[in-house]
């Protein structure tokens, strides 16, 4: 596994772990300022570098099998829309490993919690590597509540590097839609 050396994740596996076995976990990438997706259809990245501390980049040859990421965020999420649609994309690279579709029941001019969780293993490694996902999304109030997803698996290359990260994209472009992340990261273990 890799460790974090100046908010860079690098690509080495000799830990010293004084003596301690089992899995050590690491948080390469943490958004340390709010980031706001609104009045757009055009997919945007809700784990945004701009504010971040670390990468969110994954060398290549990172992961071995069994290696283990998770990602959480929170936020809120608005609209005066009724029946608006928003969905959120699990990326590792330029594959998606999850996508979760909310369909919102009701306007929600205040703004209600939200919170998305991911835990992906990998399976298997080499340009036809394997990551299975799990995630689930979900809102409070009566807005909407996201399915849980998973698990799934896709063939990933695990011997190139690649970003995780989680998108979103509204159904109807709208000033009153809105969706923010307050926190996020991502987590290495394994």
């Amino acid at each position: 596994m890799g460790v974090v050396n100046g908010g860079q994740l690098a690509a080495t596996r000799n830990l010293n772990t004084g003596g301690v076995t089992g899995a050590i976990s690491r948080i390469p990438f943490m958004i340390t300022t709010p980031t706001t997706v609104q009045n757009t259809t055009t997919e945007t990245s809700l784990l945004s570098t701009v504010a971040a501390i670390g990468s969110k980049t994954i060398p290549a040859n990172y992961f071995t099998s069994g290696s283990l990421f998770k990602i959480y965020m929170t936020g809120t999420a608005a609209t005066a829309l009724v029946l608006p649609s928003i969905t959120m994309k699990l990326y590792f690279g330029a594959t998606v490993l999850a996508s979760s579709n909310v369909t919102f029941v009701a306007q929600l001019v205040d703004p209600v919690y939200w919170e998305f969780t991911a835990t992906c293993i990998v399976t298997s490694t080499g340009a036809s590597g394997a990551i299975t996902s799990g995630t689930v999304m979900w809102l409070t109030s009566l807005g909407a509540l996201g399915p849980y997803i998973g698990p799934q698996s896709q063939t990933v290359d695990t011997t190139a590097a690649g970003d995780i990260d989680v998108k979103v994209t509204w159904g109807t472009a709208s000033n009153s839609n809105v969706i923010r992340c307050l926190s996020g990261y991502v987590e290495l273990m394994g």
